[in-house]
């Protein structure tokens, strides 16, 4: 009983709506044959034959209706009422009889090509075209098609944009709809093809399709014309610093999120990004307080959580870390966290933190390489040298075909000396990486560790062994030649490097390696600055050949070059060697503090690097003879 009367009054809440629909709509028709009473007496006639079934009385009653005359807004309304499949045909037919009574109507003109083109009539493309013809607006024109796939409406658009070309509005759907279907690079030629874009909705769907195929100072661009356009944009503008903040441009995009902050103080992700970027521009306290504000919304606490615990750990706040840090919750950061706090326990206890690590290598054995890894950097740390690198071969023997993993194994073994061993581990470690290239790659990492940790003789001796990189190749000839000159064997270098240059005068890597071979030697460097010259035009920004210059500029005792290009490379790049050579210039220049804080700097990233401990035995003797 009480469904009954529930589903009476819905059908007299709508019957009373309808009314009100009607009665709006008869006042603004022209006068019918019929008094307006009467008109509305039938529509809901209409209705309730149609809610029960009775389709041909409803029918014989929109004849009646359409007879005497229908405006163009309640030929409209009666085809909304025939919305089932079973009304097809003759919904079709009224609609034709609207397109005759009302032939400049878009609304007649979109139904009948809606019709036409749902049901796969041979006229779709024509009636399309003539609907389409004087619309400016592609949500209707996407309404019109709605029942078609993506790739059938661009099958459509394809063929009326071959009626008319120059259709702005069908080709900014084209456009839309290649970026719906994936198709990311025509979507983006399409967008620029039509021409300057002014229509907020194409600008947002063209910086998306940039920001999609990682074209970040396009979509930065697109995106600064939206906010130009629409100020108010949180989204354009939370994009734009989303891009400023991947380009590490933080203080830009801390000055779009506090902007879009003003407008939606309760912008959970923009908050989160805003923290991440104060974390990044090294503004810890900044960075904490909005990491805080974030811990109330659940889907970021962990985030907020790992965050507040490295911000602690940099703050030697250890107590508070390791809260922060035992608090987040399996998730992304799950990992990363625990870590971490391991890593906090060691400082204590070394073996508490191993056996936590054993526990979560249970609890998570997909992590496996991960939690070894932070395992070995415990025992390195401790100075448990053996444990560390025995770890690091049992690991590397687990995963045979891990390129990184192989090239961490050798890496490891150079830094901590065990030079004797090196052709033998890179012989286990190439048998079972699965092709060539990969073992070229590994060997060439080898052979430029040995050569940055100043193993030159090793290098020479393990390049003339090694018979992944043939003798007759030019790759083999340059690391030979490198090789040379690192153990300071400079005329074989040089002769090499010279006859491969010869032979291939546009390579400036070759121009930089012999460039910066006279400069080790000391000698023609009139020549070496004429190649390093080359190099760099070529190529401005490489911090290889930004070192080469810098320690050219060096021998030749023009200091404030010399910081200049070496301070360019160390922003481009995290090399040991240039930070070695960026000190000697500070100690030359008799800026013993900064070359001090530097090195202690580099030390921690890099505590078993060969030129920068050199660097820090010869500080630690001249504090002890300015002592005595």
């Amino acid at each position: 009983m009480i469904d009954q009367v529930q589903k009476l009054r819905v059908i007299l809440t709508k019957t009373c709506l309808l009314v009100v629909l009607l009665c709006a709509s008869c006042a603004a028709r022209e006068p019918a044959n019929e008094d307006g009473a009467s008109q509305i007496r039938d529509y809901i006639l209409i209705e309730l034959a149609l809610r029960r079934n009775q389709d041909k009385q409803a029918y014989e009653i929109i004849e009646q209706l359409t007879d005497s005359g229908l405006s163009n807004q309640n030929y409209a309304h009666l085809v909304s009422l025939l919305n089932k499949r079973k009304h097809d045909v003759y919904r079709y037919q009224l609609i034709q009889r609207w397109n005759d009574n009302y032939p400049q109507s878009s609304d007649a003109l979109l139904a009948l090509a809606k019709e036409d083109i749902c049901n796969g009539n041979e006229q779709q493309t024509s009636s399309a075209s003539n609907a389409f013809k004087n619309i400016d607006d592609i949500n209707v024109l996407r309404a019109t098609m709605a029942c078609l796939n993506v790739g059938a409406q661009l099958l459509l658009v394809s063929e009326l944009q071959a009626q008319d070309a120059n259709n702005r509005t069908i080709n900014q759907l084209s456009c839309h709809l290649l970026a719906r279907s994936s198709q990311a690079a025509e979507a983006i030629r399409c967008f620029e093809h039509i021409g300057p874009l002014s229509d907020i909705r194409d600008l947002r769907a063209l910086a998306e399709l940039y920001r999609m195929t990682q074209q970040l100072p396009l979509a930065q661009q697109t995106y600064e014309q939206l906010l130009t356009l629409e100020p108010n944009d949180v989204q354009s503008r939370y994009e734009l610093a989303s891009i400023y903040y991947d380009q590490s441009n933080f203080a830009s995009a801390i000055t779009q999120l506090e902007s879009l902050l003003l407008q939606s103080p309760k912008n959970r992700n923009a908050q989160y990004l805003l923290a991440a970027s104060y974390y990044a521009e090294r503004e810890l306290d900044k960075s904490q307080i909005w990491f805080e504000k974030i811990l109330v919304y659940q889907p970021l606490r962990n985030l907020a959580f790992y965050y507040l615990g490295m911000i602690a750990m940099e703050s030697g706040n250890t107590e508070q870390a390791m809260e922060f840090l035992s608090s987040v919750t399996p998730s992304e950061e799950y990992l990363p966290a625990q870590l971490n706090y391991w890593q906090l326990v060691a400082q204590d206890d070394l073996m508490v933190a191993i056996n936590g690590l054993y526990d979560l290598l249970d609890e998570q054995p997909e992590n496996r390489m991960a939690i070894k890894l932070a395992q070995i950097d415990l025992y390195n740390n401790a100075g448990e040298k053996l444990k560390a690198t025995q770890e690091l071969v049992s690991l590397a023997d687990d995963f045979p075909t891990h390129l990184r993993l192989q090239v961490l194994r050798m890496q490891w073994l150079i830094d901590q000396g065990y030079v004797d061993r090196i052709m033998a581990n890179l012989e286990a470690s190439l048998s079972g990486l699965i092709n060539d290239t990969q073992k070229r790659q590994l060997i060439t990492s080898t052979l430029y560790h040995l050569m940055e940790q100043e193993y030159g003789q090793q290098a020479v001796t393990l390049v003339e062994a090694q018979t992944i990189i043939l003798p007759d190749t030019e790759k083999y000839t340059l690391l030979h030649s490198l090789a040379h000159a690192m153990a300071g064997n400079f005329a074989t270098a040089t002769k090499q490097l010279h006859q491969l240059l010869e032979q291939n005068p546009e390579r400036h890597d070759i121009q930089n390696a012999l460039g910066y071979t006279y400069v080790l030697e000391g000698k023609q460097l009139v020549t070496a600055e004429k190649l390093l010259n080359q190099a760099l035009d070529s190529n401005p920004d490489s911090a290889a050949y930004l070192d080469s210059m810098g320690w050219l500029r060096f021998k030749q005792g023009d200091l404030s070059a010399a910081e200049a290009l070496l301070t360019r490379a160390n922003a481009y790049t995290n090399e040991p060697t240039i930070k070695a050579h960026l000190i000697e210039v500070y100690q030359a220049q008799d800026r013993h503090e900064e070359a001090r804080q530097m090195l202690n700097e580099a030390l921690e990233s890099f505590p078993d690097s060969v030129p920068l401990k050199a660097l820090q035995l010869d500080a630690t003797n001249l504090l002890k003879s300015a002592n005595d």
